[in-house]
Formats: C-alpha cells, structure tokens, sequence
C-alpha cells in the first residue's frame, strides 16, 4: 500500500504569510491480506511511526476497494469513527473506471463491442501484408484508460484488421482457430458493431481528454467545474441512442 500525505505549509516572511498545499510521499507499507480485511491497523501504525497525530487528519482518499471506501467497516469509517473530521473523499481517477464500467454494460451494443475487441486481443493475428500502423492494445478492468487505447487502432485500421482475420487467420491457423476468426469476421463487418466503435470512440476520447486536463498540475477548481460541465453538456447533446439512430437513418437512405 502506497501512503501519501497532502498539508497546508504556512510560512511568514517581514509579517507576509504565504501558503502552499504540498504533498509528500512517504513510503509503502506492506499488506499481506488487504482484499479481505481493511489494513485499518497497517495505516494507523503507519501514522504513529511517522509521528503523525490523527486528531490533525482533515481528509483522507483511497481507490475504490470495498476494505478502504467501506461505509461499514472499511478503512475510512474506522478512521472516521476515530476522528470525525477526517472526511472521506473517494479517488475521482479511480471513479471514473466503475463509471464507464457501468456505462459499458448498460448497453448491450457496447457489451458486444467490447467482447469483441477483447477476443481479437486473444487471436492469433498473421497480419502479413496488412501493417498495422497502430498496434491492437489490450482491455483492463483497472485501468480504464486502456478502452481508448485499445478502440483507437479499430477505429482508424478497421479494414486492416478484418482482412488479417479472414485471410491469414484462415489460411494459417487450425480448425477451430479458422472458426473463431470467421465468427469475428463476420462480427466486426456488422453496421451495429461499425456505428458503436465510432460512437464509443468518441465517448472516450472526450472523457480521456478531460481526464488528463484534471491531472495537470495547474488546473483550479473553476477549470475543473467547467470543463466536466461542458462535457455534461456535450453527452446530453449527443446521446448515444439518439447517435446511433441516425447512423442507421443515414444507412437506410445511402442504401
């Protein structure tokens, strides 16, 4: 386990005082069974080793295991129990990943889109004569980031992709790999799938963009306030059903 600490640093100068929020690394902690019993104890000898009062804690964040975000027995209720004004903010970067995890799977579109990109990760893919520019990237549960990544190769080499699954993968490959691969193929050429990738792409990129715009080292609270609410704004105009109706209206006429 990874503790940081964040204070207030006063300082006084010909009567001026200046302030600064810094914030400190101070070390790892090791912890042998964290997933099923909140390192409640491992913190707060931590804390004492340290010479760091509790009563002074003003705030404490954690990722978003149920051992430390608990509101029964996880780390910050104990602590909070222990000093009532050591308030709990969860992690926004960590948020944000359980949010587009919900999003994802609230769509049984998008559920298919990311199954499908998940197995063309597992493929045994000959690319031959079908350079990638962008390499296929990999999905993970932890690190939302890595749906951006990953749709950002299909969106702009999609083609690429389909061919290196119906020619190489059928004419090098085993039985059941061929079968796969044509089942895939037959997957990624669909409308519905097309129109979610471009849809979910742009889903991303706006979010990851805000995402890394919050990380910077310069950004206040106002900025922050307004560029989530321009992206609020953004969603609300562009709904992803309303979007997806339309590519299927503008399909109908082109056919």
């Amino acid at each position: 386990m990874t503790i940081l600490v964040r204070f207030v640093h006063v300082t006084c100068s010909d009567g001026a005082y200046g302030v600064k929020i810094c914030k400190h690394f101070l070390g790892f902690v090791p912890v042998a069974d964290a997933a099923n019993s909140p390192p409640t104890n491992k913190v707060l000898e931590f804390l004492e080793k340290m010479i760091i009062t509790l009563s002074y804690m003003r705030g404490q964040g954690y990722n978003n295991g149920a051992n430390m975000k608990g509101m029964h027995s996880g780390v910050q209720k104990i602590i909070l129990d222990m000093n009532k004004r050591a308030f709990y903010m969860p992690c926004s970067s960590h948020s944000l990943n359980p949010v587009l995890n919900d999003a994802a799977m609230s769509s049984q579109y998008a559920v298919t889109l990311f199954y499908i990109v998940k197995k063309l990760m597992f493929l045994p893919l000959q690319l031959g004569n079908h350079v990638l520019s962008l390499t296929l990237k990999s999905l993970s549960n932890t690190r939302w980031e890595s749906r951006i990544e990953a749709l950002i190769s299909l969106r702009y080499q999609i083609g690429k992709v389909y061919n290196a699954v119906v020619i190489n993968i059928l004419e090098n490959f085993d039985c059941i790999t061929a079968h796969e691969a044509k089942s895939l193929a037959n997957l990624i050429k669909d409308y519905t799938f097309l129109s979610y990738l471009v849809i979910w792409y742009d889903v991303l990129l706006h979010i990851n963009v805000v995402n890394k715009s919050l990380q910077s080292i310069t950004t206040d609270v106002s900025n922050a306030i307004c560029m989530i609410r321009k992206t609020k704004e953004y969603f609300e105009k562009n709904r992803t059903e309303d979007k997806f109706k339309s590519y299927l209206i503008d399909s109908k006429e082109l056919a």
